[in-house]
């Protein structure tokens, strides 16, 4: 993971002192965690189901999706009891084609990412989460000469802007990366401004060259932007993919490795 940004947060919003001005990493990992994380991650799901620290949840495709804030203490027999039940469930499920474990790089235990390898599990690529302050990059940004950033559908053809959008994601990621240009069209109209789409494109050439996206909902995003209960905007996170837990009709996915930093995770299975 990379943090960015010019002070810490604390929970009253007021910079903590630091040396050096460096970023609070705690209190970014519990931000990030209790803003984008478990409920946040499946507003869109087509089903949700609490099974203990977990949710699990299935999104149109299906894409079963397993989310939490953290494990409530599990360890030992009792995680591999959760893995092995989270397994059962999904591949019991015949509307699911395959799922995907979130995890972190900072979940605990430590040990979390031998268990789900050991119940089957292939590790996926590690990824990396940006998280500092809206408040310290919300700034004018110089773009290269020829480019252009607008929200996606500002000209007009917000499903030609998601199109495009879609097919770099897919080209980027894989065919099976994020949701599709039917769900995101849904997401957007039916979030009340909630979800909101951004591009940077070259001037005139009428291709994206970079999107982000600011709300959640159980796929890949370039950025998505929190704010505090009363609205402000607290921290920005802007994730190059999460390490992701894909399974087919049997094992489950996984997690990333421990990290001093925050980071997304994944496993996948065959």
């Amino acid at each position: 993971m990379a943090v960015t940004g010019e002070s810490g947060v604390s929970p009253s919003g007021a910079s903590p002192s630091a040396a050096g001005g460096r970023l609070d990493l705690a209190e970014l990992r519990r931000r990030y965690d209790g803003q984008l994380r478990r409920e946040a991650e499946v507003t869109h799901a087509l089903e949700v189901v609490e099974h203990g620290p977990l949710l699990w949840s299935v999104f149109p495709g299906g894409r079963g999706f397993v989310t939490y804030r953290d494990l409530g203490g599990l360890e030992g027999a009792d995680l591999d009891r959760l893995i092995a039940e989270t397994v059962a469930h999904f591949r019991d499920d015949p509307s699911v084609i395959r799922f995907e474990w979130k995890t972190r790089g900072h979940d605990l235990p430590t040990d979390l990412p031998d268990r789900l390898v050991a119940n089957g599990i292939l590790p996926m690529d590690v990824e990396t989460v940006m998280v500092g302050r809206a408040d310290a990059v919300a700034a004018p940004v110089d773009l290269p000469p020829g480019f252009v950033v607008r929200e996606a559908g500002s000209t007009g053809d917000l499903e030609g802007d998601v199109t495009r959008l879609t097919a770099l994601q897919h080209e980027a990621f894989g065919s099976d990366a994020g949701p599709s240009v039917e769900e995101t069209l849904a997401a957007v109209r039916g979030s009340a401004g909630a979800v909101r789409l951004w591009l940077a494109e070259t001037v005139g050439a009428g291709s994206a060259g970079a999107a982000g996206s600011a709300g959640a909902g159980g796929g890949s995003s370039a950025a998505a932007v929190a704010s505090d209960p009363d609205g402000a905007p607290a921290t920005v996170v802007a994730a190059a993919g999460s390490r992701s837990c894909r399974a087919r009709p049997s094992p489950v996915c996984g997690a990333g490795r421990r990290s001093p930093r925050i980071g997304g995770g994944g496993f996948t299975a065959p």
